[in-house]
């Protein structure tokens, strides 16, 4: 009596699969790439605060298929640091002056800016952070869009 084991690897199938992904592969990292940055993109802006509108407008994105930033232009929206801290307000021309040097000595930028209403703080607000967490999950729905196309 003889035993015979047959061990069928299709090796051609599995090699022609590899190198149709790997054809594939930087077109779809590029994808999940550019969607990553877009949604973060509209995640800012929709979470930026909207006096004027310019610190949505501000938000921009570039960079390069390994690395890309979003981020919020300082020449458009000078005030973007002071707004994520929280400052001061102020209401006379001396406390008014006082408080821009400070504001420019440590942010940088022109903050010729009249405010009403008694000195004090106007509280932080890291719109940043809460973009931050309602994106996550836009990324985790992308990334495992591209997770399975990877395995598939």
């Amino acid at each position: 009596m003889a035993i015979e084991i047959n061990i069928d690897m299709r090796y051609k199938a599995v090699k022609d699969k590899f190198e149709n992904k790997n054809k594939e592969f930087d077109r779809r990292v590029q994808m999940m790439s550019d969607r990553l940055t877009d949604a973060a993109e509209k995640w800012i802006r929709h979470e930026a605060p909207h006096q004027t509108g310019r610190l949505k407008s501000a938000t921009r994105h570039e960079g390069s298929v390994d690395r890309k930033r979003v981020y919020v232009s300082n020449s458009i929206a000078p005030y973007f640091k002071p707004v994520i801290d929280g400052h001061p307000t102020l209401t006379t021309d001396k406390s008014r002056r006082f408080w821009f040097a400070i504001l420019k000595s440590k942010y940088g930028g022109n903050y010729q800016r009249k405010t009403s209403g008694p000195p004090g703080q106007v509280p932080a607000n890291d719109y940043i952070k809460k973009a931050f967490n309602k994106m996550l999950p836009d990324v985790e729905r992308i990334v495992d869009n591209f997770h399975k196309w990877l395995v598939s």
